[in-house]
Order: structure tokens, then C-alpha cells, then sequence
């Protein structure tokens, strides 16, 4: 098993941080219900601990400039069950990788024969689209001296539009907190829910373009940093907060702007999409949507509840530049791009 004591040996100095991801929106929802997957297929075999598994999705999900078909669990590649490959093959160079937690996840039979861990996946179909799930459930923790902390986790992959969630289940907190910021272990702030660009580890040690995480999800906002600061400084990484059971953290592309008007769907209009200080939205249908507004690198402005068939939206006290726009209400989200000149 590669711990990741090994790679504080291999990291000496610190990078300056990078850049958010541009053109992704990051929210968070909470009291979000989580329900297990029902009849997943299953990956894992009793008492695993590192593990290789492939996830078909069923078709082909685009993300931050790469784009695949199928995931990958992949034991060579500082997999501690928690990290999944973005590629074609496995063991391909430096592929863009999803991270869920960053502990060193197990089965938790290893130590407690009435308990059991799984990995599992399962492809839904939504209004004629693909949404396939992957789930860590009743996982336990390698590093866990006491074997009772456990963590529930569910990573959805939209096809309708290459969205990408986090959804988080019942967990138990008090130890995963002190673990999760033990110097001698991990030392980070918070946990870690990582968007790693071009991961590679060779024997000179491990790389990577960039690393996107969520630093706050009560005013949601996300960070980054390179691999070398992250185990040199990691006391500055991961969330604020430990995330409560029923939190819904989100990555969705903003949809390019138009130019006078656009439809975002069959009964929602936005206009004009290069304004001076205000912007409409007009609604075919009955409006029960929640407008909240982002910077370009996702950070959150403002909120405004919808209840007209037309709201004027102002934003005279904003600078120029491009913002993004999510609507929701209980079935949909929309997420759009428009700009202030």
C-alpha cells in the first residue's frame, strides 16, 4: 500500500497557487437527501484495502478539457480508494483524476467481521440522459486507531450537460476531524475533495498541473494549489468545516453567453446578455425558481428569489466583466454566463 507519508519524503519546496478553473461553477446545497443506490454493481471484494476497478458510464463525459467514457480505480496510481482516473486506459500518463475525501479508505470487515465496506456504481437514466453514480458506502478509515469512524459518499456524472457531484451521507466526525489534521498523518484543514489536472507520480516525484478544492461550503467557494504545496503547507487545504449528511457540492460548466437574447430552455429567456447595469428574465411558465449569482471563478455574489413572469435583475454596484448565473427550483438547474459591459 502506498501511504501518503510517502509523498511528504518526496515534496521539499512550495509552489505559488494557482488560479481557479475557469467556466465551472462550484455550489453547495444542503438537506439534500442522500439514499443508497439500490442494486449497484460492486467493485470490491471483502477485505479490500487498495483496489483496481473500471466504471463504464455509458457515455462519453467531458471535464475541464478531458473527456472519457470510462473511469478507473487504479492500485499503481496512489489510489487509497478514494481517487478515480479520468481516461481511455488505465495507467495512462497523467490523466485528470476526481478525489473524494483524501483519506486512506478500507473495508471495514478488516477489523470488525460484522461490518462490511463497498464500492459500487450504477448508471440511472434522467429525461433520456445518463447519470451514473458511484457510491463509498460504510467505508472505513486505514489511519482509524479505534476502527469506528465511517464515511458515506456518492460521486454523480451528469451526461445532459458534464456536471459533477459530491454528495455526502451519514458520517461519523469526531475522529475523521482529528485524523484529517493530524500533522503526523494528513495535517490538512478540512476534508479534501480534489479536481487534480495531470497527476503523475515517477521516481523524481509526484506532479501535477493544478489542484481544485472546495475551501468553504457554507459561503461556497473553491481554492487551488499545486501538488509540491499541498503536503508542504497542508494545514491551509481542504474544507473549513466537515460537510453534514445531505450536502450536495457541485462543478457545472457555465453555458457561453449569447449576444442580444438567449433561451435557456423552452420557457426561460434571458436579455440582454451584454447589459450595462441590469438584465432580464422573463418565464413562460410559472417561475418558482431561486436566481444565484457568481464571479467567473465561481465565487457566490448574491441570491434572489423569482416569483414574476419578468424580474429585472441589477447589478449597477458590479464591476464589468463576465458573471455566471444558476436558476434552480426542485426538478432543474440551469447554469449560464452573461456579462456586464
Amino acid at each position: 500500500m502506498k501511504k501518503l507519508s510517502i509523498l511528504y519524503a518526496l515534496l521539499i519546496t512550495s509552489i505559488g497557487a494557482f488560479a481557479q478553473p475557469d467556466n465551472y461553477v462550484f455550489t453547495v446545497s444542503k438537506n439534500v437527501p442522500y439514499q443508497n443506490l439500490i442494486s449497484p454493481t460492486i467493485v470490491t471484494t471483502q477485505g479490500w484495502d487498495d483496489f483496481d476497478a473500471t466504471i463504464p458510464l455509458g457515455f462519453n463525459f467531458k471535464f475541464m478539457g478531458d473527456s472519457t467514457n470510462t473511469l478507473f480505480f487504479d492500485s499503481n496510481d496512489m489510489n487509497t480508494g478514494t481517487e478515480l482516473q479520468f481516461n481511455t486506459t488505465a495507467n495512462t500518463a497523467n490523466p485528470f483524476h476526481v478525489i473524494s475525501w483524501f483519506y486512506d479508505l478500507e473495508d471495514r470487515y478488516n477489523n470488525d467481521v460484522t461490518k462490511s465496506s463497498t464500492v459500487g456504481y450504477k448508471t440511472d437514466v434522467v429525461n433520456a440522459k445518463n447519470v451514473t453514480k458511484i457510491e463509498w458506502n460504510n467505508v472505513g478509515f486505514w489511519d482509524d486507531t479505534f476502527h469506528v469512524d465511517t464515511a458515506n459518499v456518492q460521486l454523480w456524472l451528469y451526461e445532459e450537460n458534464n456536471a459533477l457531484e459530491f454528495r455526502i451521507g451519514n458520517s461519523s466526525r469526531a475522529d475523521i476531524t482529528s485524523l484529517i489534521q493530524d500533522p503526523n498523518v494528513y495535517g490538512f484543514k478540512g476534508p479534501v475533495f480534489a479536481l487534480v489536472k495531470n497527476l503523475s507520480l515517477t521516481l523524481a516525484g509526484p506532479s501535477a498541473d493544478n489542484i481544485y478544492y472546495p475551501s468553504n461550503i457554507n459561503t461556497p467557494a473553491m481554492d487551488s494549489t499545486d501538488i509540491v504545496s499541498m503536503f508542504t503547507n497542508p494545514s491551509s487545504i481542504g474544507i473549513d468545516s466537515f460537510p453534514n449528511a445531505n450536502t450536495l457540492m457541485r462543478w457545472a460548466p457555465a453555458v457561453a453567453n449569447g449576444v442580444n437574447a438567449v433561451s435557456l430552455n423552452d420557457h426561460i429567456s434571458v436579455y440582454p446578455t451584454l447589459f450595462a447595469s441590469t438584465f432580464s428574465i422573463d418565464f413562460k411558465a410559472k417561475n418558482n425558481y431561486q436566481l444565484s449569482v457568481f464571479d467567473i471563478n465561481g465565487r457566490f455574489l448574491f441570491t434572489q428569489k423569482l416569483a414574476k413572469s419578468s424580474e429585472n435583475i441589477d447589478m449597477s454596484n458590479f464591476a464589468a466583466g463576465n458573471y455566471i448565473l444558476m436558476l434552480n427550483n426542485d426538478s432543474e438547474k440551469i447554469v449560464y454566463q452573461i456579462t456586464k459591459k
